[in-house]
């Protein structure tokens, strides 16, 4: 995690390295205020042999990701399989 005092956020880099099952993430997160997410990405694919081409130059790319919360200074967080997430949020402090 990177807490930028300048900007008021948070960022959070989490990694789902099991790669059949997802995995819930209860994270406290408090000192910080009120946290509003501001966005989050996910990048993953269900066929772990997958590529990029030139063909397929968007074949694995971030996806919004919405399967985040935040209350009362807790984070909750369901990641995919074989997953890398990013989620940035506003601080109130």
């Amino acid at each position: 995690a990177v807490h930028s005092e300048a900007d008021r956020t948070v960022t959070l880099f989490m990694l789902n390295r099991n790669l059949s099952d997802g995995i819930e993430v209860d994270l406290e997160a408090t000192g910080f205020g009120t946290l509003s997410r501001q966005r989050a990405h996910e990048l993953r694919h269900d066929d772990l042999s997958a590529l990029n081409t030139k063909e397929k130059p968007d074949e694995i790319k971030p996806r919004e990701f919405d399967a985040i919360e935040a209350i009362n200074g807790w984070i909750k967080v369901k990641l995919s399989p074989a997953s890398w997430t990013v989620v940035r949020f506003d601080t109130s402090k």
